[in-house]
């Protein structure tokens, strides 16, 4: 994703809108949910085409300055950009309320393919001790 148009974007701050922002970001990796827990592991964002999630190291000085509001260490920026929105949004999650979509999300995976626990709660595990929660 491109981070030097954030003028363009809007701030979304109502819980509503957070939730179907992350369950839009969470539909759109599913697939490819492993590779993304590994970088949320490193504290590194992940993204797939319209949606993504950037940690602070993510992002470059000139980044951190064209953010409407400064990330800092102890959240995630995600973001909804068009056309899947007419006007392109962000949020600010903090880390605790992350691990709790991404926990959530991958409950929903196991109801469906208990199969894949022992591949997913490990590095489930592994993202809650990196993000301190």
């Amino acid at each position: 994703m491109e981070y030097d148009q954030y003028t363009d974007y809007k701030v979304i701050t109502d819980k509503k809108r957070i939730d179907s922002l992350m369950w839009t970001y969470l539909g759109a990796i599913e697939g490819r949910i492993v590779r993304a827990m590994k970088w949320f592991a490193q504290k590194e964002g992940y993204g797939e085409e319209v949606v993504g999630i950037t940690f602070m190291k993510d992002l470059d000085e000139e980044d951190v300055e064209n953010l409407p509001k400064p990330l800092d260490d102890h959240h995630v920026l995600v973001e909804l950009t068009y056309p899947a929105v007419d006007v392109n949004e962000m949020a600010y999650v903090d880390f605790e309320t992350f691990f709790e979509y991404l926990t959530e999300e991958i409950q929903d995976i196991l109801s469906e393919h208990p199969d894949r626990a022992d591949l997913l709660l490990p590095l489930l595990g592994e993202v809650k001790k990196s993000l301190g929660v």
